[in-house]
């Protein structure tokens, strides 16, 4: 997970406070040498006065709002209807839950259960990708985006929820708690949903290097004749 940067911008009013305190000192009587000193120490109690009584600005990050718009591009890419309604229905569904994630993860506080939210989103959208790329394992996605990801959802809402409100206790610490271990176990469930979507392509893997293996003996090109024929060959053509 990306830190979320936070910048406090100083107030202009201290400044502001230095500027007009010059100028009604110099109305009132003219600056001598002593005056300018004088004015001087002034000005600089009017900047720490005025520093400590009026609080930082804060404001967003200015590169946010390009990531969004670069997340939000990357999305729509993801998410191209494909004319297939289980899979665009799916995408539809990942998409939601994605965004859903997101922002429970901007108002999660604890840095490791932000950490597993985006762990949950990059499994989510690789499963969503899978599924787009192949129209294939619809049903098997499908049973992980209607369980496993709303049930997430609805326990980070809850440790949220406990969070904003400031509750502390015993109870809530039990149930943040909790909330932790049901993402890594969730997340680990992601992980081995994504693998299993790949089986029947590893089985393919497999087949074809079989396949591949036979053919090698058949003909003859076992790996120490391989190496045998390519040392003929580069003997005649060093001839």
């Amino acid at each position: 997970m990306a830190i979320k940067k936070i910048y406090k911008m100083r107030p202009a009013l201290p400044v502001l406070g230095v500027g007009v305190t010059w100028l009604v000192y110099f109305l009132i009587r003219p600056l001598s040498f002593l005056d300018v000193l004088l004015c001087l120490y002034i000005s600089l109690m009017v900047y720490l006065v005025l520093s400590l009584v009026i609080p930082k600005r804060v404001v967003p990050d200015p590169d946010e709002a390009r990531r969004q718009r670069a997340a939000a591009h990357s999305n729509d890419e993801i998410y191209r209807a494909t004319g297939n309604s289980p899979v665009d229905e799916l995408q539809a569904a990942g998409k939601a839950h994605i965004d859903t994630l997101s922002q429970l993860q901007a108002k999660c506080q604890d840095p490791a259960l932000a950490a597993s939210i985006e762990k949950l989103k990059h499994s989510t959208a690789a499963i969503v990708e899978f599924v787009h790329d192949r129209r294939t394992r619809v049903s098997q996605a499908r049973k992980f985006m209607d369980y496993y990801l709303p049930t997430a959802i609805k326990m980070l809402s809850s440790s949220n929820r406990i969070d904003q409100q400031g509750v502390a206790g015993e109870n809530s610490t039990t149930i943040k708690g909790s909330v932790v271990q049901a993402m890594d176990l969730i997340n680990a469930a992601a992980q081995k949903e994504l693998d299993s979507l790949y089986a029947d392509e590893a089985l393919d893997i497999s087949t074809d290097i079989d396949v591949l293996e036979q053919l090698v003996k058949k003909d003859g090109l076992t790996y120490g004749d391989y190496r045998q024929a390519a040392g003929k060959s580069d003997v005649n053509s060093d001839r």
